[in-house]
């Protein structure tokens, strides 16, 4: 819950990114700050926490202070922000988060501040955040999605699939006939990769930063795999140490992933295969991808060995 009187509102605002010369549209360099006027009764209560426990350390603030919620209006039909939150000092190229106190005193006139910084870390001590994102799909091709694993086919005569940040859309690959490879024998796989090409989005719409390989639930194939700690369970990457993450190239505007592992498992029948889930990788943004059946091509390198 959170108090009905506002601190502060914005008005209009308009987000304005800049791009860094020579690079790609994904290669967002800074945005406009979004400045919000607080009211002055809430600058004098900061104030007046000056040598009271709540004003000597960051625990005892925040026992006393619980935090703001930034909401938008009613009626906004406009975009989703993302604000950078972290200590980095004002002089960087991406600016913190912060609530600015600017105050000055009978004796001295210039203008001072005081800065509390929006840090969000692991440690729950010190930062706690939440954020609530709701999705309208009604009047979409994605209207059937209304509740958790729900299931789709590949959309329209050019069997689109959809994957995006933050909202849990994502997609199910399936590879049959992979053991026609191997039918007659005396083939080694020496690499395969998958390799995904993201459909043209419209204008200044960002596809997904990288994407997960997630394993499917062997006992209830409609469900991605959880860990016992309720993550996804992220196929491997090739060396075991880490989750199969492709980044996106801007360049080459695609994803490459290298399974050659799981391609080798599964010919080898040491797995079942149950196909992968396509997702976003862990992520705060709502970026979003189109797929269709031109844009997905598995590479597999392998040797015929003769007899």
């Amino acid at each position: 819950t959170y108090e009905n009187t506002p601190l502060g509102t914005t008005g209009t605002f308009f987000a304005m990114p800049t791009i860094k010369k020579g690079a790609s549209e994904s290669e967002v360099d800074s945005m406009s700050t979004l400045k919000i006027k607080l009211s002055d009764a809430f600058g004098n209560e900061l104030m007046a926490l000056s040598g009271k426990k709540a004003g000597t350390g960051l625990v005892n603030f925040k026992e006393y202070f619980k935090g703001m919620v930034l909401v938008p209006g009613n009626t906004d039909n406009a975009a989703i922000l993302g604000f950078e939150p972290n200590n980095t000092p004002s002089t960087s190229r991406i600016k913190p988060s912060y609530v600015g106190l600017y105050y000055h005193t009978k004796d001295k006139k210039d203008t001072l501040v005081n800065y509390f910084f929006v840090s969000f870390t692991s440690n729950e001590t010190y930062n706690n955040r939440f954020n609530h994102i709701q999705f309208d799909r009604s009047g979409t091709v994605l209207s059937g999605l209304t509740k958790p694993n729900d299931v789709l086919p590949a959309q329209s005569q050019s069997k689109e699939v959809y994957i995006q940040s933050t909202s849990g859309i994502a997609t199910k690959l399936e590879i049959p006939y992979l053991k026609s490879l191997i039918k007659d024998g005396n083939v080694a796989i020496n690499k395969v990769e998958l390799l995904l090409k993201p459909k043209k989005l419209q204008d200044g719409s960002l596809p997904s930063v990288a994407l997960n390989l997630v394993i499917v639930n062997p006992s209830d194939k409609k469900r991605p795999l959880r860990t016992a700690t309720g993550e996804l369970a992220a196929l491997s990457s090739e060396d075991g140490s880490s989750a199969q993450v492709a980044v996106y190239n801007a360049t080459r505007q695609e994803y490459v992933f290298n399974i050659t592992t799981y391609i080798q498992q599964l010919l080898l029948s040491k797995l079942e295969n149950n196909g992968l889930y396509i997702s976003a990788a862990p992520d705060y943004r709502v970026n979003r991808l189109v797929l269709d059946n031109s844009s997905i091509k598995l590479r597999i390198f392998y040797t015929k060995i003769g007899k």
